[in-house]
C-alpha cells in the first residue's frame, strides 16, 4: 500500500521521538533557514505537499531519505537503521560562509575545511576533495 508524503514524514517523527516542535527546531538548526511547528504541522495534515528539507529531516529522523521522498524502498533496513545507499549519499563538506544572494563580490578564500562554520550534509555520494558549502540568503 502506497503511502503519502504526510504519513510518511509523520512516521519518521514517531521514528525519532521528536515533538513536531523538536524536529522543526533541529532542521532550523542544521538548513539556517526559518522552519517552524507550523510548518510541520501543515505538511503532517497534507496541507504541505513537499519541502525542501526532506534530506535533512531524514537524517534527523534516522530515516531513508529516498523513502520519505517517494515512499519507495523501506523506512529502515533489516538492522533498524538508514539503508546503506542513503548512507552513502550523505555525506558532509564544510560550511565555510554565508553569502548574499545577487551581491556579486570577489572572494579570496584561503580557508582550510578545518575552518569551517561547520559540516553540513550533502544529497551526493563521496563529493570531490575541495567541496564545499556556502549558505545564501535572499532568493537566488
Amino acid at each position: 500500500m502506497k503511502t503519502t508524503f504526510d504519513a510518511r514524514f509523520k512516521k519518521a517523527r514517531g521514528n525519532a521521538g521528536l515533538t513536531q516542535g523538536q524536529l522543526a527546531k533541529k532542521i532550523a538548526e542544521k538548513t539556517g533557514e526559518k522552519t517552524t511547528q507550523t510548518t510541520i504541522s501543515d505538511i503532517e495534515t497534507g496541507k504541505q505537499q513537499s519541502a525542501t528539507f526532506t534530506a535533512t529531516a531524514a537524517h534527523i529522523c534516522g530515516v531513508d531519505a529516498f523513502w520519505l521522498e517517494t515512499g519507495k524502498g523501506t523506512m529502515l533496513n533489516d538492522a533498524g537503521n538508514v539503508s546503506p545507499i542513503s548512507q552513502n549519499t550523505i555525506s558532509e563538506v564544510p560550511l565555510i560562509s554565508w553569502v548574499q544572494a545577487g551581491d556579486w563580490a570577489n572572494v579570496i578564500d584561503n580557508l582550510h575545511p578545518s575552518d569551517s562554520e561547520e559540516m553540513v550534509g550533502t544529497g551526493y555520494y563521496k563529493p570531490k576533495r575541495y567541496t564545499y558549502a556556502l549558505r545564501v540568503r535572499g532568493a537566488s
